[in-house]
């Protein structure tokens, strides 16, 4: 369809162009405004006005459950005839849930369950069991058998069972004496091991005079603080060399925001965040500079950042309709008590991190090199360059995040 309701004033190129869409894809309509066109198919507009017009579409593709949407920016003016767009599926602006709002004739069919029959189960015979009487019966003859069998097999009759027994004994008074023995000589060995022990202490205490240890932990403790206190220093040195890019009044409300699971992306107004506004969410300045092959960025926020807060960077080389980021740095300011900066690539399922981050009460600040970035994404760093500021809240309990945008700014930005 072309120029949906909504996008009269809305800029080419622009992050909310998704949100629009999204909110837009999810109106509850009673006519179905879209014209359906086959694959190879053409439709012409005529008549449009003078300036950009947008044409929003959906694939539909019986083999996925979401279907890819396209928007794409037209331009119509006198100085040429006609103009001519081939349209394709990807890169989409962004996936539409099947069976809601606009696309409710599009949902999948139920899968039919045929139930399952119960076939009979055949009893087995119980096996029995040999009686337990029986069994301690015939163990007890067993073991009377083997008695008899052996007294009747010593020779001598009952001289000889009476030496034996009296040979037992005289062995066993012998092996009693060899184990006394043996233990007087390990606890004479363990008496001389903890002699020469208490020796080793005695010796390694006057060794060690207390003065020189309190000395040594005296040091230890200085240069702990003398390199906290040059870290803090550091940080503001670099916090007042940084421009300030972007203020926000308390009274800064997105109109929108995003609403993102494993099975769903919505777009929803403000009022319906379940987030907005817990510590972090807020921010109140963007400051941000690169020069020498050095970046820096600092966030503020009125209210500091709680551990559930990220702040997302997502970056664009180059602005088209439906364009996608493939790099996006994430800031962390308080990931598991400390403060981290790592960047997602398209196609790499685990992040790296990315030069260093500090957060100091509502400042966060991350200072890092260019020649720390992938090389591809470096040689990109041009003036027209551009990035994406939200920040986001994870509820860990659904799994949910909430995302909310702030501000779009360009390497030219950083470099003025």
């Amino acid at each position: 369809m072309i120029d949906p309701l909504g996008f009269e004033d809305a800029a080419a190129g622009r992050p909310w162009l998704q949100q629009k869409a999204a909110a837009y894809l999810a109106t509850e309509a009673g006519e179905f405004s879209f014209q359906m066109l086959g694959p190879g198919e053409t439709v012409t507009f005529n008549d449009l006005a003078e300036g950009t017009h947008y044409l929003l579409g959906f694939f539909e593709d019986e083999s996925l459950v979401e279907l890819p949407v396209r928007l794409i920016a037209l331009q119509a003016d006198s100085s040429i005839e006609a103009r001519h767009y081939d349209v394709y599926s990807l890169p989409e602006l962004m996936m539409a849930v099947r069976g809601t709002g606009m696309l409710a004739q599009f949902a999948l069919p139920q899968p039919v369950t045929a139930a399952a029959e119960e076939l009979p189960t055949e009893e087995a015979a119980p096996v029995e069991s040999p009686s337990v009487e029986a069994g301690i019966g015939k163990t007890v003859t067993e073991e009377t058998v083997v008695e008899e069998t052996t007294v009747e097999e010593q020779p001598g009759g009952g001289e000889a069972l009476a030496t034996t027994e009296e040979a037992a004994i005289q062995e066993a008074a012998a092996e009693e004496e060899v184990a006394a023995a043996e233990s007087t000589v390990e606890e004479t060995a363990i008496e001389e091991v903890v002699t020469e022990e208490a020796a080793v202490e005695e010796v390694a205490v006057e060794e060690v005079p207390a003065e020189e240890v309190v000395t040594e932990e005296a040091a230890v403790e200085e240069a702990a603080a003398v390199e906290e206190a040059a870290a803090v220093e550091e940080a503001a040195a670099v916090e007042e060399a940084a421009a300030a890019l972007a203020t926000f009044t308390e009274a800064y409300d997105p109109v929108y925001f995003t609403r993102e699971s494993r099975n769903a992306f919505v777009v929803l107004p403000i009022a319906s965040s379940r987030s907005w506004g817990k510590p972090g969410t807020r921010l109140s300045e963007l400051s941000g500079s690169m020069s020498d092959g050095n970046i820096t960025l600092v966030l503020r926020s009125p209210l500091a950042f709680a551990e559930n807060v990220s702040c997302f960077f997502y970056v664009f080389p180059s602005r088209t309709a439906g364009g996608s980021s493939q790099y996006t740095f994430e800031a962390r300011p308080q990931a598991d008590g400390r403060a981290a900066f790592v960047l997602w690539q398209e196609g790499r399922s685990v992040p790296r991190l990315v030069g260093t981050a500090h957060t100091d009460g509502g400042d966060f600040t991350w200072t890092a090199r260019t020649d720390e970035l992938p090389p591809e994404l470096a040689g990109q760093l041009g003036p027209g360059i551009t990035f994406d500021l939200t920040t986001a809240w994870l509820d860990e309990t659904s799994g949910t995040w909430e995302e909310f945008y702030f501000t779009t700014f360009a390497v030219a930005d950083l470099t003025r």
